[in-house]
């Protein structure tokens, strides 16, 4: 199965989380993008559709032209989808996998300290709800 568009699945009660999916949507000019939180069933049927098991909500998800990249590499694929001088840090992914992924699990299992948690999944303001999967806030 292959996707219009580039797919994020992120936690959408995360405040860290949504930080980011606001800065991809701010620097994403062509609006290549499009989201889902993870907390949704359209994301879940998403993992379903691509054979991939959900592992949790600290795992991030990207989907791109049918494969799925998470943690680390999914950030290393989103940046890169942003361009210069964001896809410098695609290169990271070059480093092993059990230290990439060794720094970004040690980011997930503290991102609620550091940042908190919202009690709801987070609703996009109105101007960018179209870059949203499947009418997750309707």
């Amino acid at each position: 199965m292959s996707e219009k568009y580039p797919i994020v699945l992120y936690d959408g009660k995360c405040n860290f989380c949504n930080a980011i999916v606001n800065f991809v949507i701010k620097k994403d000019k062509k609006k290549k993008f499009r989201f889902a939180p993870i907390q949704s069933k359209e994301a879940r049927k998403l993992l379903r559709d691509h054979n991939e098991a959900f592992a949790s909500l600290h795992t991030v998800y990207y989907i791109n032209e049918g494969h799925v990249e998470k943690r680390s590499h999914a950030v290393f694929g989103i940046f890169r989808q942003l361009g210069a001088p964001y896809s410098m840090f695609s290169l990271f992914r070059y480093l092993p996998k059990f230290i990439t992924d060794g720094v970004y699990k040690f980011i997930a299992k503290h991102r609620y300290k550091w940042f908190g948690e919202s009690d709801h999944i987070i609703v996009p303001d109105e101007k960018v709800r179209e870059r949203f999967i499947g009418g997750v806030f309707d």
